[in-house]
């Protein structure tokens, strides 16, 4: 069944991922997770053939991903990231959350800045064009304690109140070279407001 918006297919998506059925490894995993829905596969009939693309167009580098870092933490074992049968993009990271119950915001915005730019130009490489949901989401994070890249007495101590976090939607209407931290505000702030955070108290 066609999804009708952004937010059910993501549903849709988070139980197939909580089943185990795509990745088996990452059932009970903490997990970052980024699903990039072109409007086009959703608001009218779907034309994306996924068994058209080569190789190539078919792989991904999941979110963080660096070429140039010859560790290989970024292993399928505990991230992916792949292109599903409509379209979308779906990558999900669970590396970064595997230090103790603790959620490095900063650092989850900065990963996901450098790796949209990637995503965006498989997109046009495909010929699937904006406008473009950005939907987060966080799994399995209840009791982890956001750490900010400069601690303060005021942005200290908030720790994620529910299991899961399904951040709001940011739209893209065009392809970026460069995603600014401005333009993924709503969704981290959704992340804050998890933890108990007051926004201009």
């Amino acid at each position: 069944v066609q999804p009708e918006s952004s937010e059910e297919l993501r549903q849709n998506r988070l139980k197939i991922i909580a089943s185990g059925k795509n990745n088996p490894q990452l059932i009970d995993k903490p997990k970052l997770i980024l699903h990039l829905i072109p409007e086009s596969t959703i608001r009218r009939k779907n034309r994306f053939k996924l068994n058209k693309l080569t190789d190539e167009q078919r792989a991904l580098d999941p979110i963080g991903f660096d070429p140039e870092d010859k560790s290989n933490k970024f292993s399928n074992v505990t991230n992916y990231a792949s292109i599903l049968q409509n379209g979308s993009i779906e990558a999900v990271n669970a590396s970064i959350l595997m230090a103790g119950l603790k959620f490095p915001i900063d650092e989850a915005e900065q990963m996901i800045i450098k790796t949209l730019a990637h995503y965006f130009k498989r997109f046009a490489d495909i010929k699937l064009k904006p406008p473009v949901h950005l939907l987060v989401s966080l799994v399995g994070v209840r009791g982890f304690e956001i750490i900010p890249a400069i601690k303060t007495d005021w942005n200290t101590g908030f720790k994620i109140k529910a299991n899961e976090v399904l951040c709001p939607g940011v739209v893209f209407k065009r392809f970026p070279k460069y995603t600014s931290l401005e333009q993924l505000r709503p969704a981290f702030i959704h992340v804050w407001k998890s933890a108990g955070f007051k926004f201009g108290s």
